[in-house]
């Protein structure tokens, strides 16, 4: 066997052979952000989005287009006061 699984088998400690799974766990942990994220902006209602006095429409695309910083950015900015204009829209009826 070849690779990195047959450096890690062979008992040789070689660390390079564990730099593949962490690589891909990083990067498979990162798209999940930026989907979670982007789930996320769609699931909320239209009438939180209007009573945040956001646009749905523009941060789906900062999502799609920033990736990972657009995800960070919807979770730090918009989606606090999502959360209180939603509180606030529940609490009126």
């Amino acid at each position: 066997m070849h690779g990195p699984l047959a450096l890690a088998a062979d008992g040789s400690g070689d660390s390079t052979a564990y730099v593949f799974p962490l690589v891909i766990g990083i990067a498979v942990t990162l798209v999940v952000l930026e989907l979670w994220a982007l789930v996320d902006v769609l699931s909320w209602p239209r009438s939180t989005w209007e009573a945040a006095g956001l646009s749905r429409r523009r941060w789906v695309g900062r999502v799609l287009l920033l990736g990972l910083i657009g995800a960070w950015l919807y979770l730090r900015a918009p989606r606090p006061d999502l959360k209180a204009a939603y509180a606030d829209l529940r609490w009126r009826r």
